[in-house]
């Protein structure tokens, strides 16, 4: 793979993404460039093979998650532009960070931009009662998913916030199932941090076995106008 790219608002601002070297070729007029880091999963190989790259304690999480009745379901953007599935994840991540006490804008325009590109997923774990655990939303590019938002619909019963945490690691391998049906041979983490506030996070990625990465981006506008 070379390339993947994310288009927002009006199709004017595309942002370009290579894992081995920087991106020169992107079209329109360059913005910005710079570089970062991420982890990758090869998700070409068969379920099993993917799944036998996470730690066990992963594994034993995702059969619980589906012995406890927790299931999943990933949409595509022309079913996300006739929904309010997008509106109903802005609710839950704005809610996350007030509920961490951090302030966060909200993600619905930038989200609807990418749907209308047609290159957006949004994917829902769903606790026995039919309650949403965890909301996920993705960039679908031709051969890489890249994860762009995690979202936990935190409880405050114990038994409810362990099932929340089954059911997001089981939600993020389903996601990986679903992108190699569709051809995606890459499953991108979202970028990783070394800072301390960020290191859960970059534990919990970890446990799921990918590599890290270098990415390079650019951000360019078109040129067509």
């Amino acid at each position: 793979f070379k390339k993947s790219h994310e288009t927002v608002g009006f199709s004017l601002l595309n942002i370009f993404y290579n894992f081995y070297e920087t991106v020169d070729d992107c079209d329109g007029i360059a913005l910005k460039k710079w570089q970062s880091k991420t982890f990758v999963s090869d998700i070409s190989v068969s379920p099993e093979e993917i799944q036998a790259k996470f730690k066990s304690k992963v594994r034993n999480e995702i059969r619980r998650a589906i012995k406890e009745g927790i299931t999943t379901k990933v949409f595509y953007a022309a079913e996300l532009e006739k929904n309010d599935i997008i509106d109903n994840l802005d609710k839950a991540y704005i809610a996350m960070y007030q509920d961490k006490g951090q302030k966060t804008t909200s993600i619905a325009m930038r989200l609807r931009g990418i749907a209308r590109a047609g290159r957006l997923s949004v994917s829902i774990a769903y606790l026995p009662d039919n309650s949403i655990a965890s909301y996920h939303s993705y960039v679908i590019g031709d051969e890489v998913a890249r994860l762009l938002h995690s979202v936990s619909v935190f409880r405050e019963e114990p038994e409810k916030r362990k099932m929340i945490g089954w059911a997001n690691r089981l939600l993020h391998f389903e996601d990986m199932c679903s992108f190699k049906m569709r051809g995606c041979l890459v499953y991108d983490w979202g970028g990783l941090s070394r800072d301390d506030n960020m290191s859960n996070i970059t534990r919990f990625k970890e446990e799921f076995g990918g590599k890290e990465k270098n990415v390079y981006y650019c951000i360019s506008l078109e040129s067509k106008f």
